[in-house]
């Protein structure tokens, strides 16, 4: 096992997550173009300034990365390409009359497309179930965001660009849409803040069913770690999610962890053997100790393949 100086990467952690803590985009609670294609309900909490849970003093790396690697991303763009990237923008959208504000990453004004970075760990996913639906009714506003201000053309088109965060994979997917998708899902968002200011005004009349019938997460989703919405104890605290009694008893409490433990030893195993497998593509030989590393089913252009790493008077496969 290594010697690790956790002092100092308490020391570390503590300024990132300062830093985070104060950032422009963690602090603004007025709803933008990334949160109105979210749960209903947040988008009415957050829009009525209801009260919020104390957010959790942690540093979500992932979403770090990728806001970082996007900056980057966006600084090549406007070099190479000539985007403009980081563009103040706000929508008036039509029918409910309401302004949605943000910033566009990225406007390719010459091309009269709109792209929007977004950072994921791996493809395989967005390939299998296509983009988020948050993700198209956020590109779709900022591209009527251009096109109102007068930077994009009517009947420009927008591109949701992703890009692997873990570095795993090489290259972008880009996925586009046209105008009228645009508008498609600009008339959805309209019908989604119909729900909201329908719900706010029975709300404020006394009435709780419509602000519940807003809830378009499950609560397990609204309490992980991951997502910790803000809204979370008002949604859900006291409610049939809340399993009743308190677990108590040493025992059970032991049990309890194991669980929390495997779960977390199954993950770093994983992830130790994701990167073991990517550092042996195409290796083969004999260890000193006598473990085999080989490759079958190798692809004619050298790729895929399965690997098998057989330990000594054991076999065992990556």
């Amino acid at each position: 096992m290594i010697e690790r100086d956790t002092e100092f990467e308490e020391k570390l952690l503590a300024a990132v997550i300062r830093s985070e803590q104060h950032r422009a985009r963690n602090v603004q609670i007025e709803i933008g173009p990334s949160g109105v294609g979210t749960c209903r309900e947040y988008i009415r909490a957050t829009m009525a300034g209801d009260p919020r849970a104390p957010e959790p003093a942690h540093w979500k790396a992932a979403a770090w990365m990728g806001t970082v690697g996007g900056d980057a991303l966006e600084q090549i763009f406007a070099a190479e390409l000539g985007a403009q990237v980081q563009v103040p923008l706000s929508a008036h959208l039509p029918e409910t009359g309401l302004e949605v504000a943000g910033t566009g990453d990225i406007v390719f004004v010459k091309d009269n497309v709109l792209g929007d970075l977004k950072s994921v760990d791996g493809f395989e996913s967005l390939i299998q179930y296509g983009p988020k639906f948050e993700h198209l009714i956020q590109v779709s506003v900022y591209t009527l965001a251009c096109v109102q201000r007068g930077l994009l053309a009517e009947g420009a088109s927008a591109k949701l660009i992703y890009f692997d965060r873990s570095g795993g994979t090489n290259e972008f997917v880009v996925l586009p849409m046209d105008w009228d998708a645009i508008l498609i899902f600009i008339g959805v968002l309209e019908d989604r803040f119909r729900d909201v200011l329908r719900a706010q005004a029975a709300l404020e009349d006394g009435d709780l069913a419509l602000r519940h019938d807003l809830r378009d997460k499950s609560p397990s989703w609204c309490m992980s770690a991951k997502v910790l919405c803000p809204f979370r104890y008002a949604c859900w605290g006291g409610s049939e999610w809340m399993p009743e009694g308190e677990i108590t008893d040493e025992d059970q409490l032991l049990s309890v962890q194991k669980v929390i433990d495997g779960r977390e030893m199954e993950r770093v195993g994983a992830k130790l053997r994701s990167e073991g497998r990517k550092e042996l593509e195409g290796i083969v030989g004999t260890t000193p100790d006598g473990t085999i590393v080989s490759w079958t089913g190798i692809k004619d252009d050298g790729t895929g393949g399965r690997l098998d790493v057989v330990l000594p008077q054991k076999a065992r496969d990556v």
